[in-house]
């Protein structure tokens, strides 16, 4: 199998023949007509015939479209989307004196850009210069030159051969060419570029379950070969990713307690693993095979409170997961807050309740308080979220008497803590009145009043009652 190489330029002589011009072009920049690239394919080498000796420069350059009209390479061909611009032939074309192959009339063409520029060395006579740098060219592209101490060799045009297009100064920093400074140079220098269009071989092996660096090994020879070439090419068989889960436990923590981040891989080999933890500390772990059940896991502390955001990145050269978890530390709630009140008071006094907490104890973050006083009334106050120590009076009023039981449940999302006390209220007794009757025989259960200025003398060994009203207030009677 051969490749397909296109040699773009007229033929350049090995010997000077006697149509060659002994005198330099006088031309900088030079642009053949006849022929451009017509297959995708790469720029291997040029040969020309040169004067003088020296640097010079092979230049790929690009049709630049006008504006408003686009050029794009559709597979190994490039269109333009007006009639008077410049075209590519089809890759199918081999030589422009075919009918089928449309005929380039570059007079059309407004501006050239410079898609690449590689700089040789040449000497006196004929030269086969191999480039070192094989930029990609497209179809359409035209291959020039730009003279700087070399001089190329020409002669005139055949009768219906297209000469060169020149332009006799040219700053080599532009990437422009534009359309003016061009003009018919009346000359066909020998200049040819060499295009290859390489053939890619493709064998398709599996390596099963052997896993790590292979040595591939290619020889290439045909029938005109002494010794066959070889390439030989690393090549790293992985077993891929296929998933990666994260969890954290808790998923929110406090600022004294652990938290558990544990994940899950599914499958893979030689497996970099980077466990960022979201206050700027990092560790990285590297799995040659990931064990079964995959499951693999960290244990961290947040001592200062903040949001963090845990990351987990798993990679290897085959596929790349990342999971994150917004995860919350807090400064927990302590079991060391207390609660005094002035109980128990006569209605309509309220209830004063006094929260504590000392102050050599930096106070929760975002913890909130939540007063239930038993009467189906509640209330809510967010405790300060800096500071050390707190000493907070609240009152409450009660509607009716009677003896209530008030939780104050103190909590953030990574604790909590609950205060019980009780608290009672009383209606003040008004209008007390007391009658005691007594029965003055045995057995009897006629009772009258007692004796006396005040009728409040009763003989002995007899049965006493006494009967008491109020017009508000709970009475206790005690004997």
């Amino acid at each position: 199998m051969d490749t397909n190489v296109q040699a773009l330029g007229p033929l350049v002589p090995q010997h000077e023949t006697p149509d060659m011009s002994p005198k330099e072009s006088g031309y900088m920049l030079i642009i053949p007509q006849h022929e451009p690239v017509n297959t995708r394919g790469r720029l291997s080498a040029v040969q020309l015939w040169a004067i003088e000796s020296g640097a010079m420069a092979v230049t790929v350059l690009r049709r630049k479209c006008p504006e408003g009209t686009i050029c794009p390479v559709i597979r190994d061909i490039r269109t333009c989307s007006k009639e008077d611009s410049f075209c590519a032939q089809l890759h199918t074309c081999t030589s422009n004196k075919i009918l089928k192959c449309p005929h380039h009339r570059l007079n059309k063409v407004l501006e050239f850009e410079i898609a690449h520029i590689i700089q040789i060395t040449v000497e006196i006579g004929h030269q086969y210069v191999t480039l070192t740098d094989t930029p990609e060219v497209l179809p359409g592209d035209l291959i020039g030159f730009i003279s700087t101490m070399a001089k190329v060799g020409y002669r005139k045009p055949d009768l219906k051969e297209e000469p060169n297009l020149g332009a006799i100064t040219f700053d080599v920093k532009e990437t422009v060419i534009p359309q003016e400074i061009l003009t018919n140079t009346q000359k066909v220098h020998y200049f040819q570029a060499i295009v290859n269009n390489p053939i890619e071989l493709g064998v398709q092996y599996l390596f099963n379950k052997k896993i790590g660096m292979h040595d591939v090994v290619m020889k290439l020879s045909n029938k005109f070969s002494t010794t066959p070439v070889m390439r030989k090419q690393e090549v790293d068989s992985q077993r891929p990713l296929s998933g990666l889960k994260l969890s954290v436990t808790p998923p929110d923590v406090s600022t004294t307690e652990q938290v558990v981040i544990e994940i899950k891989i599914s499958g893979g080999t030689f497996v970099d693993v980077l466990w960022e933890f979201g206050d700027g500390r990092s560790k990285k772990e590297f799995l040659r095979e990931v064990k079964k059940g995959g499951k693999y896991e960290k244990t961290y502390k947040y001592p200062e409170p903040g949001v963090y955001v845990i990351r987990v990145r798993a990679s290897n050269p085959h596929a790349n997961f990342t999971q994150s978890h917004v995860l919350r530390a807090q400064r927990p709630v302590l079991p060391i807050y207390g609660v005094t009140t002035n109980t128990p008071q006569i209605l309509p006094s309220p209830i004063m309740f006094e929260l504590t907490y000392p102050a050599s104890e930096l106070l929760p973050t975002n913890a909130t308080a939540v007063f239930t006083f038993g009467d189906k009334k509640t209330w809510k106050w967010n405790i300060p979220k800096e500071g050390e120590g707190i000493q907070e009076s609240f009152e409450h009023k009660y509607r009716k008497p009677g003896v209530y039981l008030v939780n104050i449940r103190i909590s953030n999302i990574v604790s909590s803590y609950t205060l019980l006390t009780e608290v009672e209220t009383a209606v003040r007794i008004r209008d007390l009145a007391v009658n005691v009757l007594y029965s003055p025989n045995l057995g009897s259960h006629d009772q009258i009043a007692g004796y006396g200025p005040e009728k409040n003398k009763f003989p002995v060994e007899r049965n006493v009652s006494m009967h008491m009203s109020v017009a508000t207030g709970t009475v206790m009677l005690c004997y």
